[in-house]
């Protein structure tokens, strides 16, 4: 099932976010380090006064991923892009990092995770730089940084980080760490560390002290030289730039929102309540220089409904789109950016197939649909969100 209550309920493993399920009893780290406060004056989004569109998005390219005996993927998949390849981690999986070329044509694992040379333990997130394929990885009290030659696939460098990590974003030489709510495993949220594995700065302190595991999530997305962060628990969408972290924009969802003391009351308790009452969250946040998408789920006991947050570079107005069953299993997950001003989305095979008409006339998807099987790899659909109110011709 696709809604944030499974993330937070501790039973279940989610497409959208993995549960760690062990008690970290790890001392908190005793580095010296500077926070960077919050700008205050960010943008306040009513976001249940804005009016609801329900269109699916033409439609522009399809990568179909090329499926073998052994590189079946999920849906859920973060996606990096090089000049030649496509760089692909299965944040469902975790086994491994894959490489593509441009066609969608597979090849090969660029890292997998076992014992031995060449292997790494766990890897919770990835990117790529001009020194190759960078990983970051658990190991246990500590995470460290391995890096990858693309050319011979081959381990270069391997760097211990003074924090422990789920999700990472490069810059230039320095680091950008999400380590969770948890206090014993980071003084702050966020890190910025230097290519020496020591924090430089730490943004969004860190004074959790509660029994919640933490979460495993994609937190941070990069648009050039910014690095934007959306949390659980938080409905803040965060630009981090020039070393200053600031509020990009408040999504509002009156009622819905969480309480200032969410965390500090009986974690279980509290979220019975909240799986009750009902609660929007704030699942991903792209964004390119022509537009942004910002990634809103409401949950409420056994039912979801997922919503698209969109700007166009042009408006300042942002538009609500309704993601219907059905068409808009193939938008729920995007995946990356381009620099032509798309959005990418990761979606099954399956769901173009049954949701074909939505698309007639549209000579991408027509010739897509000639190749595809049920059970292939997803297919990479690429978007420039412009919604399709009759046809979908790109």
């Amino acid at each position: 099932m696709f809604g944030l209550f499974t993330n937070i309920s501790f039973i279940m493993i989610n497409q959208q976010h993995t549960l760690l399920l062990f008690l970290l009893l790890l001392a908190a780290c005793e580095n010296s380090v500077t926070n960077t406060n919050e700008s205050d004056g960010c943008s306040n989004i009513l976001f249940q006064e804005l009016d609801i569109k329900s269109f699916p998005y033409k439609i522009a390219k399809l990568v179909p991923l090329e499926t073998t005996g052994n590189n079946y993927l999920s849906d859920n998949i973060k996606v990096k892009f090089t000049p030649d390849f496509i760089f692909i981690f299965d944040e469902e999986i975790r086994d491994a990092v894959h490489q593509f070329d441009y066609m969608g044509q597979y090849l090969g694992e660029i890292i997998s995770t076992g014992e031995g040379p060449g292997k790494v333990s766990r890897i919770y997130d990835f990117t790529v730089s001009e020194m190759g394929v960078e990983l970051l990885v658990g190991k246990g009290s500590y995470s460290e940084v391995v890096v990858i030659s693309i050319p011979d696939k081959k381990v270069i460098e391997m760097r211990q980080l003074d924090v422990i990590g789920f999700s990472f974003e490069k810059i230039n030489s320095h680091y950008y760490v999400y380590s969770s709510y948890n206090y014993p495993l980071a003084q702050y949220r966020l890190s910025k560390i230097d290519s020496e594995g020591n924090t430089i700065v730490g943004f969004l302190k860190n004074d959790y002290s509660g029994k919640m595991v933490p979460m495993i999530e994609r937190n941070l997305y990069r648009m050039d030289e910014t690095v934007l962060l959306v949390e659980s628990f938080n409905n803040r969408v965060y630009e981090l730039r020039d070393e200053q972290l600031k509020c990009k924009f408040i999504l509002d969802f009156g009622s819905y929102n969480f309480s200032a003391d969410l965390l500090e009351r009986d974690i279980m308790q509290t979220f019975e309540q909240l799986n009750a009452d009902g609660f929007f969250s704030i699942l991903h946040h792209f964004e390119n220089k022509a537009i942004s998408l910002t990634g809103v789920h409401f949950q409420r006991a056994n039912e979801g409904q997922s919503y698209h947050l969109i700007t166009y570079q042009n408006s300042n107005k942002p538009i609500k789109n309704k993601l219907e069953e059905g068409w808009g299993d193939i938008f729920k997950y995007p995946v990356a950016t381009t620099d032509s001003g798309e959005i990418v989305f990761s979606a099954h095979p399956l769901n173009l197939i049954r949701n074909a008409d939505k698309f007639n006339g549209n000579k991408v998807v027509a010739e897509a649909l000639n190749e595809l099987e049920n059970h292939d790899n997803p297919i990479l659909v690429y978007s420039d969100l412009q919604l399709s109110t009759k046809s979908n011709t790109p």
